[in-house]
């Protein structure tokens, strides 16, 4: 069975990055410089990205967007709830996100579907952290965050059903998340 495991890509961020998340909830940076990468409905009934303050809770999905974006000119969206029923809270976000999966996966966005909910995963349990494409050049795939967690059994579960659905589609990237050493970044 394929894992998340290998190979693992580091990326680093800065350290005031985590500080600022701690107390605030956000990084102003990134939603000043790509405030269309992160759920509204999150922002507008929270005020942050952060769901428990004062934790680097969601904080390495989060930077992870915002790092492919601004690095790398990858754009994603976060929970897309792939399983989702059509009664699900937040439809018109998790619509939007179908349609950008669709728009790149074509038919393999049906056969994973049907396939996660006939694995009975619900909502979201497993799912990669990010659905992420290269509009330049209609690349995709699924990426999973990591600070200093590890990998889930449910994780694996969901990368497993999605290998054995589509064997030739692109791997689920596992990124790891570290603190820049350097003094300066951006």
């Amino acid at each position: 069975m394929e894992t998340l495991e290998q190979p693992v890509i580091t990326l680093e961020y800065p350290a005031t990055w985590a500080a600022e998340y701690r107390k605030t909830g956000n990084v102003a940076a990134w939603l000043e410089q790509h405030l269309d990468l992160f759920p509204p409905h999150i922002l507008e009934r929270r005020g942050t990205l952060s769901s428990r303050l004062g934790t680097l809770d969601l904080f390495a999905q989060y930077a992870l967007q915002f790092l492919l974006r601004s690095r790398q000119g990858i754009d994603s969206r976060s929970w897309y709830k792939l399983a989702s029923s059509p009664r699900a809270q937040n439809r018109q976000y998790i619509d939007d996100c179908w349609e950008k999966m669709q728009r790149y996966m074509k038919r393999d966005f049906l056969a994973l579907q049907n396939a996660i909910v006939n694995a009975d995963l619900p909502l979201f349990a497993g799912e990669p952290d990010l659905f992420c494409w290269k509009p330049t050049d209609g690349t995709w795939f699924f990426a999973e965050a990591k600070g200093k967690d590890r990998v889930q059994p449910k994780q694996r579960k969901w990368t497993s059903v999605y290998r054995q659905t589509l064997p030739t589609a692109p791997k689920v990237r596992l990124y790891r998340l570290v603190e820049s050493r350097q003094a300066s970044q951006r």
